[in-house]
């Protein structure tokens, strides 16, 4: 029988004159030497696909001190390998505690039927192991909130024997604080991963050969704000051919989740129209474990603002790098209002001065006129009165005050600053900005 690797799965008999020369391969000590009698059942596991003794290859005796026939083979989906005969042998190896024990444990007449169990052996330092790159977690010791970050698992097959149907658990993922839902995916190998259930997540691997590996990344990303357990670590445990989970590997060392804060000085001024106001923004790392990214500073202001030009920040994006801070000044150009203003001459002043003059005027043409020109100058008084009546009524409107209108209103404003770290990090800071 062929397997789903490629490997033999042999069974028959050897007789005594073989006892000696038999290839025993990786044998248990039940079958590391001949049993006795004419006969002894063998079990053999012969890879196809590597040269010479394959690892995870086998080649057993099988039997006690009477003939035993091996007559058949078979494997279950882990990989076992079940072997079918007869026996005459009182004493045909027997599993013993803590395998389960046999079903029928002697012979019932001169002769029996035997099925034994041919297990894999993948536990412990010698089979299946989890281990954590050096390289994870992957960005590392620190990673930006709103960043994901990858945990990787190398499940390692240090035989004795292939490992079937292997299951490899991801545990102690967090419920809460992930920007989305964590993944995993097997990156080296064949296989694959379900969703996360409660904290677990599950990927099945066919099968890992004798010496080599399979990858298991998981992803997650955490939120903004901060919420997810602090610092993020993840553990996972293997199991294969149907056997326990091993021990629970944990991935060290563990990522400090980090993030940024917006301060500023001043949080709040006064200034005059036509003034500009100058904010410096202070960028934070939240930690001690600093902050690394390009953040870009922008504003907006409520109720809208008239200035003189758009406001600015200087610089334009600023670089936070491990613990430091960083800054940029923002500039708000404010726009003068205009004063109002009246006309350069009111018409009350006017026609009040214009009066007595005209009237000096004309009683001084009038010395030393005669008669007739003196009634002349009487009808020009006459019409000089006159005339002011008629623009007394202008007199009393004669106010022209003009107002004008622009610049920047007073008010109070309020200015909102956002840094942005692409699509890392994202946080506001709100400045109070009063113009007389």
């Amino acid at each position: 029988m062929v397997d789903s690797v490629g490997a033999a799965r042999v069974v028959g008999s050897t007789d005594l004159g073989s006892s000696t020369t038999f290839p025993i391969i990786n044998a248990p000590p039940i079958g590391a030497a001949y049993g006795g009698g004419n006969n002894d059942a063998f079990a053999a596991l012969i890879s196809t696909t590597l040269s010479g003794k394959g690892a995870g290859d086998f080649a057993t005796f099988l039997g006690g001190s009477g003939t035993d026939l091996g007559t058949g083979v078979a494997i279950d989906v882990f990989g076992n390998t079940y072997i079918a005969g007869t026996t005459n042998s009182g004493n045909f190896p027997l599993s013993a505690a803590p395998n389960p024990l046999p079903y029928q444990s002697q012979l019932t007449g001169s002769q029996d039927a035997f099925v034994t169990e041919f297990t894999f052996n993948n536990s412990g330092v010698n089979g299946l192991k989890v281990t954590v790159p050096t390289t994870s977690p992957s960005p590392q010791p620190s990673v930006a909130a709103g960043t994901q970050v990858a945990f990787t698992f190398t499940i390692t097959n240090n035989g004795p024997d292939v490992a079937n149907l292997v299951v490899f658990n991801a545990t102690g993922i967090p419920t809460s604080g992930l920007a989305s839902t964590p993944t995993a995916k097997v990156t080296s190998g064949s296989g694959s991963c379900g969703s996360v259930v409660g904290q677990i997540i599950s990927c099945n691997i066919p099968t890992i050969a004798v010496s080599a590996t399979a990858t298991v990344e998981v992803d997650m990303t955490p939120a903004v704000p901060i919420t997810v357990p602090n610092p993020l670590s993840i553990s996972g445990q293997a199991s294969a051919n149907g056997g326990p989970f091993g021990a629970l590997v944990r991935q060290l060392p563990a990522v400090q989740v980090t993030d940024f804060a917006i301060t500023a000085s001043p949080a709040a001024q006064t200034i005059t129209a036509g003034d500009t106001a100058a904010f410096q923004i202070v960028f934070t790392p939240s930690s001690s474990y600093g902050y690394n990214a390009t953040i870009t500073p922008s504003q907006t202001t409520a109720p809208s603002m008239v200035t003189a030009t758009a406001p600015t920040f200087n610089p334009t994006t600023v670089t936070l790098s491990g613990s430091g801070q960083a800054s940029t000044l923002l500039s708000i150009p404010t726009i003068a209002r205009p004063v109002n203003t009246g006309s350069l001459f009111r018409r009350g002043t006017f026609y009040a001065t214009w009066l007595p003059i005209g009237g000096l005027s004309l009683a001084g043409f009038g010395i030393g006129m005669t008669r007739k020109r003196r009634r002349w100058l009487i009808g020009a008084v006459l019409c000089l009165i006159a005339g002011a009546v008629a623009m007394q009524s202008a007199c009393g409107s004669s106010s022209s005050t003009s107002t004008t209108t622009g610049g920047t209103q007073a008010g109070t404003y309020i200015v909102t600053v956002n840094g942005s770290a692409g699509s890392s990090a994202s946080h506001t800071y709100q400045l109070t900005l009063t113009v007389n």
